[in-house]
């Protein structure tokens, strides 16, 4: 047979060794595991189970000797009845089921107060130094100490003195010798007996008090610990969001220069033929033959014109790649247009019409680079969203056009900007402006263009940004800026 506590191969314990721990523990679980929730009172309570399953037991064993006494000596048997030693164990069996019940300082007491009565009443009729009595006196002693408190076992010990005092002087003042000792007892012995005893109650009170002093000493430095740990996992959370913020950043940053990239072909395109008209123009100046002030000026107006769309094209080009942080008054109506002639070559690659229109002309005070950052971000999702809709075979309408509005109402200054692309899905749109969520392929997108509108419109602006759309329609982004963020027109 095969005795080797664990499995051969798998290196675990066998069967045998793993029903025995399961036994153990239900036995445990059943009879002796707390159900106080305090340490201290854990403690105690898994004491006084072990105190009162270990006297059941001794009980137990007593009467069942006990009765096989009683029914073999018969009538010839001197000694306690049966029935009467049957209740101190039914009650010690109450005293256990009181504590399994979760009155635990109630069964405390009252196993203290039987242990008590019981030497004592074994004092009285047997004499104050029978040594099983001296025994009980000292482990009730013990028990208080540990069950209830130091202070309790002084309490307990003190009565106890007073016991043996008033027992020894009833014994001396009898003159009676108890069957089981060869000569009277002295007060000498009782004094004696009671410094003994007083050892025993100094010895368990600087033990628990230890103990106690150990426990407090540890719960004090879970404490500090607790207290450190959390202070850690602030410092830790604090840099962790720090070290996300500035990745953000970098990355939003990349994301500027991944979009500018992706322009970048148009552009120069677009940079192109206002050069070739400049050089073109001025080729016509200087080939003039004889003076032609008409011709000239009408070639300078050109030329001028196209400068001056290169002067737009470039400061576009700037706005969309620069991180400064300053304020300054500036026309959004400027800005928009801007950023309207930066998507010139991609929206015609598409096919598409982007529209401006305005009001008035409207005058700002604030961060303008961040302002073109979300006016690009917006056109650049509006023109997005027919490729978009092209792919998914969800476009209904043949017009492909992006339109932007601006328009002053009360203390607001509100922009739009609509498409009438693919449109956002219902279970997509509570996303949109979480970081790094992207509906587009991760080789163009990096989900960070709607997520860094948002932040610039809410913390530089103190505005709103809202969307409306419905799937295979067009989309429509809002921004709303309060009065306290510009200047009046």
């Amino acid at each position: 047979m095969d005795t080797h506590p664990h499995d051969e191969h798998s290196g675990q314990p066998s069967l045998i060794t793993r029903l025995k721990r399961a036994g153990v523990h239900f036995f445990y679980s059943r009879n002796f595991k707390p159900k106080s929730l305090t340490e201290d009172g854990y403690r105690r309570e898994l004491m006084l189970n072990v105190i009162l399953l270990g006297s059941i037991a001794l009980l137990v064993f007593l009467d069942a000797s006990l009765l096989y006494n009683t029914i073999s000596k018969g009538s010839s048997f001197i000694g306690t009845a049966f029935w009467k030693f049957s209740l101190l164990v039914a009650l010690f069996m109450s005293l256990y089921a009181l504590s399994r019940m979760g009155y635990v300082r109630l069964a405390s007491y009252a196993l203290i107060a039987l242990y008590f009565l019981g030497a004592s009443a074994s004092a009285y009729s047997w004499g104050v130094t029978l040594p099983a009595n001296l025994l009980g006196y000292a482990l009730v002693i013990t028990i208080s100490s540990v069950l209830v408190s130091s202070r309790f076992g002084f309490m307990t010990a003190i009565a106890t003195f007073s016991v043996l005092l008033i027992l020894g002087g009833r014994e001396i003042g009898i003159g009676t010798l108890p069957t089981w000792k060869s000569e009277m007892v002295t007060l000498s012995d009782i004094i004696v007996y009671a410094v003994i005893l007083l050892l025993i109650t100094v010895i368990s009170w600087l033990s628990n008090r230890e103990t106690e002093y150990s426990l407090r000493r540890a719960r004090q430095s879970e404490a500090e610990l607790m207290l450190e740990k959390g202070s850690l996992e602030a410092k830790v959370q604090e840099r962790t969001s720090d070290l996300q913020q500035a990745q953000v950043e970098k990355m939003t940053q990349l994301s500027r220069f991944a979009e500018f990239g992706r322009l970048s072909s148009g552009l120069f395109h677009d940079l192109i033929s206002p050069l070739s008209a400049i050089a073109m123009n001025l080729q016509g100046i200087e080939n003039k033959t004889h003076p032609d002030i008409t011709g000239i000026k009408d070639q300078l107006d050109r030329a001028i014109k196209a400068s001056k769309r290169m002067d737009t094209f470039i400061s576009s080009i700037k706005k969309q790649v620069r991180v400064d942080e300053f304020r300054e008054a500036f026309s959004p109506n400027d800005i928009i247009e801007e950023a309207v002639t930066l998507f010139h070559y991609k929206a015609a690659r598409a096919g598409i019409m982007i529209g401006f229109s305005a009001e008035q002309k409207l005058s700002f005070f604030g961060n303008p680079i961040k302002f073109h950052q979300v006016l690009t971000n917006l056109i650049s999702n509006a023109i997005d969203s027919y490729g978009q809709a092209e792919t998914n075979h969800t476009r209904r309408s043949s017009a492909k056009e992006v339109e932007i509005c601006l328009k002053k109402h009360r203390d607001q200054v509100i922009v739009t900007v609509e498409d009438w692309g693919a449109g956002i899905a219902p279970d997509v749109m509570p996303r949109i402006f979480d970081q790094f969520f992207t509906t587009k392929s991760r080789d163009i997108a990096m989900g960070l263009g709607l997520s860094t509108t948002k932040e610039i419109v809410e913390g530089e602006f103190g505005g709103t940004i809202r969307v409306t759309s419905e799937l295979g329609k067009g989309s429509k982004f809002t921004v709303t800026i309060p009065r306290k963020a510009h200047h009046a027109s």
